[in-house]
């Protein structure tokens, strides 16, 4: 490692100025994720779904000849689905292409610079297609979803890029012998990140990877020494200030939704609100990104010399060694399966209402902006309450994780008993969809929230855009399987009971890995 990196690594300290930068991008990529590819984007790529599909029956006869008929659009000139599931497929290829992409571009974060870099290219081109999309013609469905697999795909690895910054602005806050403040608990979290130890030296051979992973995390490592009650009280507090970026994520979204849904009341289907939502939203994401993209320079605990080509050449080796070793390891493995399933119920959960909302139970537009907001406004009180009410009762995050888990398959249970016959109630109008989507989204936030608190406890320092981009990969193959599950069920039947089964099942697998992670962990920690 040269000289001059080693001084600049040791004289860097986290200030407000980069905080600031972080949260900004929070509040930037809120609106984009919620409302816009939640509600607006899926809005205008059904309504063009429709103008080009023609009859299933039939594939001659066009859509709105017979408006109420199910139909099918042709897409890659040979493939048709039906347009109730178009979504469905589209997040599915995207989430496969996130796949084929996150491992080797977390190797690639974690080296330089190339970390801010790589989350400044994928703000341009998300952003720019963002602003594109909603003003292609009808006539341009198939560039539509190039702009939508564009969108997504930028959005998620920039996510994984953005996730990362968070514990290495921690660990390295300045240490003060203050009394005990918010502030001084930021830097006590970093040790249960990682060793901050003055080592020089964090590149390490394949072969030894597993033991540094051990070492390096206060969790996996079982010789370090007990935490203290005040050491315990100092990881809460951390923990809830981390969701004060999933806090202003979700509060930027509810601010642009609260100008929009009052226009949307009296807006008529083709009315330009909807395209002009849409480009404000990627505008927005594209200013808020700046900060954090062209100014906050971060120290690197790997520093190479070698060129890009090298380092992406060598990345998928050293993606499946990082794999290898991690997916050995029983605890990152336990927890790594049960967010697969999270993630996936989640996602799938709040997909679903909005397209079964729009083609089953026909809901306005106003009514789908409404529930977006609603989305929103729910998640954002659920990752401020939430962190609260783990201190209040004394809960640990895989605790509290734990609990979300156990509550999380009442909702789709509920929405299939209402398709059993004997039974009233479910998921059967839009009075049932709002009440139940408003019931996620509540633990949505904080879901996420403290899955992130407990996987960044257990990630070394010096590599964590490639474990975050391990944890974005998982996330997404969850994602994945749900979506194409979902594009099939729907292919085969229009009944939603058998959506909400999938759900339900979904929901109830993390459970048992859960448990068994919180049996088998030594650290206090996590439990």
């Amino acid at each position: 490692m040269d000289s001059s990196f080693s001084s600049y690594r040791k004289s860097f300290s986290t200030n407000v100025w980069h905080i600031l930068s972080w949260i900004l991008y929070a509040g930037g990529a809120g609106p984009v994720a919620t409302a816009n590819m939640g509600v607006f984007v899926p809005l205008v790529i059904m309504k063009n779904a429709h103008i080009n599909g023609f009859l299933r029956r039939d594939h001659t006869i066009p859509c709105f000849s017979f408006p109420d008929e199910p139909c099918s659009v042709r897409v890659l000139h040979s493939i048709w689905i039906d347009t109730g599931s178009i979504l469905f497929a589209a997040f599915a290829f995207s989430n496969l292409l996130q796949l084929c992409l996150m491992t080797g571009v977390g190797v690639v974060c974690d080296y330089g610079n190339y970390r801010r870099y790589i989350l400044h290219l994928c703000v341009l081109v998300g952003s720019i297609s963002t602003i594109i999309l909603p003003w292609l013609p009808a006539s341009l469905f198939s560039l539509q979803l190039v702009a939508f697999l564009a969108i997504d795909l930028s959005f998620i690895i920039a996510q994984s890029c953005y996730d990362s910054f968070l514990p290495i602005l921690l660990r390295y806050y300045p240490v003060s012998n203050t009394p005990y403040t918010l502030e001084s608990a930021i830097q006590n979290e970093t040790s249960s990140i990682g060793n901050a130890s003055s080592s020089e030296e964090s590149i390490v051979n394949s072969e030894n990877e597993e033991e540094y992973l051990n070492e390096q995390s206060l969790i996996l490592n079982e010789s370090a020494p007990p935490v203290d009650a005040e050491e315990e009280d100092k990881s809460r507090i951390a923990a809830r200030l981390s969701s004060v970026g999933f806090s202003c994520f979700f509060g930027s979204a509810i601010l642009l939704q609260l100008c929009l849904v009052p226009l949307l009341y009296k807006a008529t289907p083709d009315s330009s609100l909807i395209p002009i939502a849409i480009t404000v939203c990627g505008t927005w994401w594209l200013l808020l990104s700046n900060p954090l993209c062209l100014f906050v320079k971060l120290p690197n605990d790997n520093h190479t010399t070698n060129p890009l080509w090298k380092i992406i050449l060598n990345s998928t080796k050293e993606s499946y060694h990082s794999l290898q070793h991690a997916m050995s390891i029983l605890p990152i493995r336990l927890f790594l399966f049960s967010r697969l399933f999270i993630n996936c119920g989640l996602q799938t959960t709040l997909t679903s209402a909005i397209i079964i909302g729009k083609s089953r139970l026909n809901l306005s537009n106003f009514q789908l902006a409404l529930l977006g907001m609603g989305i929103s406004l729910f998640a954002l009180v659920g990752t401020i309450i939430l962190p609260y009410l783990t201190e209040y009762f004394r809960l640990t995050n895989l605790q509290t994780v734990i609990i979300i888990a156990m509550i999380l398959p009442l909702a789709p249970m509920y929405g299939m008993l209402g398709f059993l016959p004997g039974f009233d109630g479910g998921m059967c109008t839009a009075a049932d969809i709002f009440r139940t989507t408003i019931f996620v989204s509540f633990l949505l936030g904080g879901a996420h929230s403290f899955c992130r608190s407990v996987y960044s406890q257990l990630i070394p320092h010096g590599k964590e855009t490639r474990f975050f981009a391990l944890y974005s990969l998982i996330s997404q193959a969850g994602v994945f399987f749900g979506q194409i599950s979902l594009t099939i069920i729907t292919s085969m039947t229009p009944d939603p009971g058998a959506v909400y089964a999938f759900i339900m099942v979904v929901m109830i697998l993390p459970l048992p890995f859960l448990w068994l992670m919180y049996k088998h962990t030594k650290s206090t920690h996590l439990s």
